[in-house]
């Protein structure tokens, strides 16, 4: 029996983190709308959680999260984003990031769409999915059918 409570205190503090995390990843999404934010502060706070949303023995590397924070943060500051983008946004990247996912394909759809639906220009869409893609593919490896 005394061996099961640090094991538990180990599976709450990790819970504990991850809502601490998600909780910020939604703060940095929400805080795109505001034209006037430091695109480099907000690209540099989405790559850190996104780094601290994965799990630690299936990293991908920080250039690979920096490239895309960079792209998507750049695509998407000071879009009007309502609260159901912003959680429609953030579902696509923990989705992503959940080593239980088993295909790169249906978050990089989903984020695809959103970005779509913001109206962000489509050279800027798809370099946004081929990063969002390779972060997947770093975590779990790649699908056998691609993003169309």
């Amino acid at each position: 029996m005394l061996a099961v409570r640090p094991l538990m205190r180990e599976c709450w503090l990790i819970l504990s983190q991850s809502k601490t995390a998600a909780s910020e990843l939604h703060s940095t999404l929400t805080a795109l709308r505001d034209r006037n934010a430091s695109r480099s502060l907000l690209s540099q706070r989405l790559a850190a959680e996104i780094m601290s949303l994965t799990d630690r023995d299936r990293r991908p590397s920080p250039h690979t999260v920096s490239e895309f924070a960079d792209e998507f943060v750049g695509a998407l500051i000071g879009k009007d984003l309502t609260q159901a983008q912003v959680t429609n946004l953030q579902r696509s990247i923990t989705e992503m990031l959940d080593t239980s996912t088993r295909r790169n394909y249906v978050p990089a759809s989903r984020l695809r769409e959103a970005v779509t639906a913001l109206r962000v220009d489509p050279s800027e869409r798809q370099a946004i999915t081929r990063d969002f893609i390779a972060i997947g593919e770093e975590i779990r490896g790649p699908d056998d059918s691609p993003v169309r």
